[in-house]
């Protein structure tokens, strides 16, 4: 399985660093429980989406071992329910997720 790097910025600025480290770890601990190497890439990158809005944050980034083509991001893409708006620069996509 290809492993992910994973930086979350929240819409709301924290005051404090100790609780972004915070919740970037919490974060790390509860994508490793839903990333598996039994599915796509593209499942895992939804999966990852998923977590990181369910934990109300809007933006991440996620550094890939490559490049995405773009028939996967258009994949991400539906299966966000077009929810999303992504740019991959190289091995890094940035996600930002439309607030609802």
């Amino acid at each position: 399985m290809p492993l992910f790097g994973m930086v979350t910025r929240s819409q709301t600025r924290c005051s404090e660093f100790k609780s972004i480290e915070n919740l970037n770890v919490q974060i790390r601990q509860l994508a490793m429980q839903v990333l598996s190497t039994q599915v796509s890439d593209e499942t895992n990158i939804i999966r990852l989406i998923e977590l990181v809005k369910s934990q109300g944050l809007q933006e991440l980034d996620i550094q890939l071992p490559y490049a995405l083509e773009d028939e996967q991001l258009k994949v991400i893409k539906a299966e966000c329910r077009n929810a999303v708006s992504m740019t991959q620069d190289d091995e890094r996509l940035h996600v930002v997720i439309a607030a609802k």
